[in-house]
């Protein structure tokens, strides 16, 4: 990915556009996988009841979308579903 973009903005001009398709491919197909890894992890018990000092403009969303009494999973949003992208 990263070959692909420093082609796209160093590279001669009839690489540009196909170089950064292939980065941006390859950067969507990072996230799909990240993403499927990441949301199977369970935010830590410590770290979801320090949830309202670590983000307190945020917390108010985070607890209105998460029922932060059940075990949390990372996610866009935070989940009480591992593997989804919240309620």
């Amino acid at each position: 990915m990263m070959v692909a973009l420093d082609t796209s903005w160093n590279g001669p001009v009839e690489t540009w556009w196909p170089s950064l398709g292939a980065a941006v491919t390859q950067m969507d197909q990072m996230r799909v996988r990240s993403c499927f890894n990441i949301m199977r992890l369970q935010v830590p018990q410590e770290a979801v009841s320090v949830l309202e000092a670590l983000y307190p403009r945020e917390f108010k969303a985070l607890e209105r979308y998460t029922d932060l009494n059940k075990p949390v999973f990372y996610g866009p949003r935070l989940s009480t579903q591992p593997g989804t992208d919240g309620p």
